[in-house]
């Protein structure tokens, strides 16, 4: 009987730093440590990993935005941020979409990534003056 109880211990403090382990790693991604809670079972654990290696990191976007406000960002970064106002477009977020664009084009206007969304936004805006939401000069 200790035998079995001192076992059942042991595999129980296992799975808690097994649970931390997780945890912790899903926090530091920036998700809600919660997610460390599905990587119990050793298929969660297996999804988890996945979730973190594909998925956009919260920190990672956070710090990507603070690098683009403070005009320090790479070329990449800044194209990756403009997406984030394509994402917001195809949602029908036209104002946010905007806003991201303009300030691509103003904090940049010295560089290729604010001169594509110069570009970009005066599409746009043909677009939507003709009001068929697409730029002129392509097919409705």
């Amino acid at each position: 009987m200790p035998d079995t109880l001192l076992g059942v211990a042991i595999w129980i403090l296992v799975i808690v730093i097994h649970a931390g382990i997780w945890m912790s790693l899903c926090r530091k991604a920036g998700f809600s440590g919660w997610w460390g809670l599905f990587a119990i079972p050793l298929p969660g654990a297996l999804v988890v990993g996945i979730m973190l290696a594909v998925r956009r990191w919260p920190v990672r976007i956070a710090l990507r935005d603070a690098r683009v406000r403070e005009g320090s960002a790479t070329d990449e970064e800044i194209y990756d941020y403009f997406g984030d106002g394509c994402r917001l477009e195809r949602k029908g977020d036209f104002e946010a979409a905007m806003a991201r664009y303009e300030d691509v084009a103003r904090r940049f206007a010295d560089r290729q990534p604010g001169r594509d969304a110069l570009k970009y936004m005066e599409a746009l805006r043909k677009g939507i003056d003709r009001g068929d939401g697409t730029p002129e000069g392509e097919a409705s």
